[in-house]
């Protein structure tokens, strides 16, 4: 009697079998190889702006402190560098995501740069950075001040 009740007894498999999880990895390594190359996309253009924040914020900055401080800077630009000279010294910054023209300008005393715009490449799109909208100014009042 042991062998008929034993005989009857199915065994049911648990689990997945190994065709069922090939797939599910399939799966999910396709959904990541589209999804990947877009987030990096998303990332560069976000580490992009904030480079160019930071370079207009800097900007910013010299210009007040400029006319606080009452001596100018010169601010020469190559590339992915940027310097920024006074007689106190220089600093000087490097862009991974930023291309600047070759340029050399100067912040006078009273924080008025001596540009009014600068083209740049930011990731691979072409920007102007209005400098006389940086400072709050009509052109008009930087005018006299270089007269």
């Amino acid at each position: 009697m042991k062998k008929t009740q034993m005989a009857s007894i199915k065994c049911k498999p648990s689990g997945f079998t190994l065709i069922e999880l090939m797939i599910v990895v399939l799966i999910m390594t396709l959904g990541a190889g589209l999804i990947g190359p877009l987030s990096l996309k998303e990332l560069n253009k976000s580490r992009a702006k904030i480079e160019y924040l930071e370079l207009r914020n800097t900007l910013k900055i010299m210009t007040t402190q400029a006319y606080a401080r009452g001596f100018g800077y010169q601010v020469v630009l190559a590339e992915k560098n940027m310097t920024i000279k006074s007689s106190i010294g220089e600093k000087a910054y490097t862009y991974e995501y930023i291309t600047l023209p070759r340029l050399s300008f100067y912040i006078n005393s009273n924080g008025f740069p001596s540009v009014n715009n600068l083209m740049i490449i930011v990731g691979k799109k072409q920007q102007t950075l209005s400098m006389t909208d940086m400072l709050g100014v009509n052109r008009d009042v930087i005018d006299a001040q270089h007269n």
